[in-house]
């Protein structure tokens, strides 16, 4: 096999493994690779730690959802003329009908976080980015991760 075959088994393998859709076994058969050299890329990768950091993200954005529908529900009785609560509610509703979120929902969720923190910090309004994560998100969630990413970049 080439180095380049290998490489490719090896980033596919990761993306499986990171979706918890199949065990080292598995991962072994389908690749057809050793159980050992599958545990390698595991150890030399930190696939574990990002499984866990992964794992602990989907977690804390399925609790802020829950908690982001039940604000702006309420902000929405407000103010129902607003299209981007509608939007918001809207979303927030499809998302609730579902057991799990998909990946492309979560990633969906933390752009839309992502955007929301920055368009308050970029008219200044710190105090309001901070009310969403007081009001939402509790005050060390996933908005705080959002603001630090936006001053690193």
């Amino acid at each position: 096999m080439n180095s380049r075959e290998y490489k490719l088994k090896r980033e596919s393998a990761h993306k499986l493994y990171l979706k918890s859709e199949t065990d080292v076994a598995a991962l072994s058969r389908i690749y057809d690779v050793t159980e050992k050299t599958i545990r390698t890329w595991i150890k030399k990768g930190k696939w574990d730690t990002e499984y866990d950091e992964i794992s602990g993200l989907e977690d804390e954005i399925r609790i802020a959802v829950k908690k982001a529908l039940i604000k702006a529900l309420k902000e929405y009785a407000r103010a129902p003329q607003d299209t981007a609560l509608q939007s918001l509610v809207s979303m927030l509703r499809h998302y609730s009908k579902s057991i799990e979120p998909t990946r492309d929902f979560i990633e969906y969720m933390k752009k839309f976080l992502d955007w929301l923190v920055d368009f308050y910090l970029t008219r200044n309004e710190e105090t309001t980015a901070r009310a969403i994560q007081k009001e939402i998100l509790g005050e060390q969630g996933i908005v705080e991760y959002f603001r630090k990413r936006a001053n690193s970049g």
